[in-house]
């Protein structure tokens, strides 16, 4: 095999992998996935570390925790990136779902749930997100008004701030929450 073909192959394995992790993770492994720190690339980096790590370690039963856990980390990664797969393309992975002769009807009845799972919990909770965005991107422009006006003196900018501060506290809050929150 050449280069090019073994990368290929790579590639595949790769991706069979996220769709693999993803359509067998329970809901809660997924809420758990997505609600974790940083992009599915950030987690692989955090995972690539600890195994670095736990190769150096001598404590065997360490060892093993940290293999463990970067495994854990991968696993979220590859969550974390195929829940955004699938639903950003869930009309053609059911496409595919439905041509796929190798599977049975329960079988494309449970991988077409769990599309439509993933899609439609992951475009509610952007679409919430985006309500909230429009808001604090409305209030930021407000703040920055204030604070660019050089007629004001700075007790009067602070008063006229600390409400839009607060409300865009609570809208962050709200967005965390859309994110925390259990799917339905």
């Amino acid at each position: 095999l050449s280069a090019p073909q073994i990368h290929a192959i790579l590639v595949r394995m790769a991706e069979q992998r996220v769709y693999d992790n993803t359509f067998t993770a329970s809901p809660e492994a997924v809420k758990a996935a997505n609600d974790m720190e940083g992009t599915p690339e950030e987690l692989r980096d955090k995972a690539q570390k600890l195994t670095d790590e736990a190769a150096k370690e001598s404590n065997g039963d360490k060892k093993k925790e940290m293999f463990v856990a970067a495994t854990g980390l991968n696993n979220a990664a590859d969550i974390k990136a195929g829940t955004k797969i699938v639903a950003d393309n869930s009309s053609s992975v059911s496409a595919s779902i439905n041509k796929d002769n190798t599977l049975n009807e329960a079988e494309k009845k449970f991988y077409k749930d769990k599309v439509n799972y993933l899609a439609e919990n992951y475009n509610l909770q952007m679409k919430k997100a985006n309500v909230y965005n429009v808001e604090l991107n409305y209030n930021q422009r407000k703040l920055d008004n204030i604070n660019s006006d050089e007629g004001k003196s700075n007790a009067i900018k602070m008063a006229e701030t600390a409400p839009i501060v607060e409300r865009m506290a609570e809208i962050n809050e709200q967005i965390n929450n859309i994110f925390a929150a259990k799917p339905t």
